[in-house]
């Protein structure tokens, strides 16, 4: 009996030092990114990370389609003024 006792807590002992010395876990505690603003894009008002939008001036669009039809608008409205 007193023998049995010795095994499991030389077990349990045994088993803590190998947790407690195992090297943590790789690529589990990563940086969370960082937030990244927002732009709206002109012609849509989509809400899109400023990196994937397309810029033209102070303007930004989500696709280029996007920043063509804006283009064809504009010179639209100045050949009516």
């Amino acid at each position: 009996m007193r023998f049995l006792l010795v095994v499991i807590v030389l077990a349990i002992v045994g088993h803590l030092l190998r947790k407690a010395l195992r090297p943590p876990p790789r690529g589990g505690e990563t940086r969370p990114a960082q937030p990244e603003t927002m732009v709206r894009c002109a012609l849509c008002d989509l809400h899109l990370p400023r990196s994937e939008a397309l810029a033209e001036g102070e303007r930004h669009f989500c696709c280029a389609d996007h920043r063509r039809r804006w283009r064809e608008r504009a010179e639209a409205q100045r050949g009516r003024n």
